[in-house]
């Protein structure tokens, strides 16, 4: 009976992690700035590191300037 209902339990909390999921990615690709969007593809849904983000962008950004850009975004619209 415990056993059942920690199952029932992960697949409770399995279902909330999915919608919410879908909540951000919703959200993330109504971003207007493709670049924000992709750092916040790469560093919320992909859980890269600032460094690694900044390897995929490309075009001389450091792990400094998309994490800058992450924040002032998020500083600006939450």
């Amino acid at each position: 009976r415990i056993l059942e209902q920690r199952r029932e339990l992960l697949r409770t909390s399995e279902m909330q992690l999915i919608l919410r999921t879908k909540e951000v990615e919703k959200y993330i690709s109504s971003i207007n700035d493709s670049v924000v969007r992709r750092i916040m593809n790469l560093r919320v849904l992909n859980g890269l590191q600032w460094q690694e983000v900044a390897n995929k962008i490309g075009g001389g950004n450091t792990d400094s300037s998309v994490k800058m850009m992450y924040q002032r975004f998020l500083e600006k619209n939450i």
